[in-house]
């Protein structure tokens, strides 16, 4: 961890207490923030208050460690995934140099990818493990820092940030505005803030009323026959799409990966997290008033797996 990201630091959802290094060094030592000891391994602070959703941290390591470095994340590639950058309307070329929060990271491929590719001085914060893969795969001279803590009680003093960038991120945490009116303040003047979120479909269909009733009971099961489940829905899905993708040439919502690991780190994806909020633009623009931000826009996006929202806005 660079010092430049100790300077942001503050004690999980208390922007006005810094923490210190208390021992050690910012590769593995201690932060203290006034009784409350926070350990740093790796070079990842792990900065988690009591109230952070232990169930979710649980749930996203276990998604998130089913993948290898090698492996593309939803079946994309990095440089495709790369090309969203550009709901942020600005020339990517700006970016070098800005400070970047990336609000979710996962594994931190797309966070590092940044960093590379544009020299932005990027922190990726996720509530998983996650990110261990990137930070291991990361060196000293570039311009990313890993830190693992709940969005929902984000641990940075305010103004820390250029560009906050949340892609399937805060609807998973219990109150997606809560998180959102946490997340602005850490914004600096003329600042940006996107938001790639779940949204209703216009229709419920038996497949999807079907999928939530599944969903419902396995993120309920115990560790090990949630484990199970998850296998079992990871076969099913790779046998069908292989079916459906390889002999009948048909097609398919999702990239088709024939690697059982991609199946069932969609499956947890799908299955074991508790909270999937869909949200309306007319919400996210309210969040945006109520946080004094101007909304640049607030849009719906068809893609083959269905609709988003895009939302941006600038304090």
């Amino acid at each position: 961890m660079k010092q430049s990201t100790l300077e942001k630091l503050r004690f999980p959802g208390q922007k006005d207490i810094k923490l210190f290094l208390e021992s050690g060094d910012l590769n593995e030592g201690q932060l203290r923030a006034q009784d409350k000891i926070f350990p740093i391994v790796r070079g990842i602070p792990r900065l988690f208050n009591d109230q952070y959703d232990r169930y979710a941290s649980r749930s996203f390591s276990a998604e998130w460690e089913e993948l290898q470095s090698s492996d593309d994340v939803w079946g994309r590639p990095i440089p495709e995934r790369m090309k969203e950058l550009e709901f942020l309307e600005i020339p990517l070329a700006r970016l070098k140099g800005l400070d970047f929060l990336d609000c979710g990271c996962g594994n931190g491929l797309f966070a590092r990818a940044v960093a590379l590719n544009y020299q932005a001085n990027v922190i990726g914060l996720d509530i998983s493990r996650g990110l261990e893969l990137a930070n291991a795969l990361a060196d000293s001279a570039e311009t990313i820092d890993f830190v693992q803590a709940d969005a929902q009680f984000p641990p940075f003093a305010n103004e820390s940030f250029d560009l906050i960038w949340c892609a399937g991120s805060i609807h998973h945490t219990p109150n997606p505005r809560k998180t959102f009116q946490a997340l602005a303040p850490l914004l600096k003047k003329g600042g940006r803030i996107f938001l790639w979120l779940y949204t209703s479909p216009a229709k419920i269909t038996f497949r999807l009323r079907a999928r939530r009733l599944t969903k419902e009971i396995v993120y309920r099961l115990p560790g090990v026959l949630q484990d199970i489940a998850v296998f079992l829905i990871a076969c099913f899905t790779l046998s069908k799409q292989s079916i459906h993708y390889k002999i009948l040439k048909g097609k398919l919502r999702v990239p088709f990966v024939p690697k059982l690991r991609h199946h069932l780190m969609m499956a947890r994806d799908a299955f074991t997290v508790r909270y999937d909020w869909c949200l309306t633009k007319e919400e996210i623009i309210l969040w945006h008033k109520e946080c004094s931000l101007k909304t640049i826009y607030a849009k719906y996006v068809e893609l083959d797996d269905g609709p988003w929202l895009a939302a941006l806005a600038e304090r």
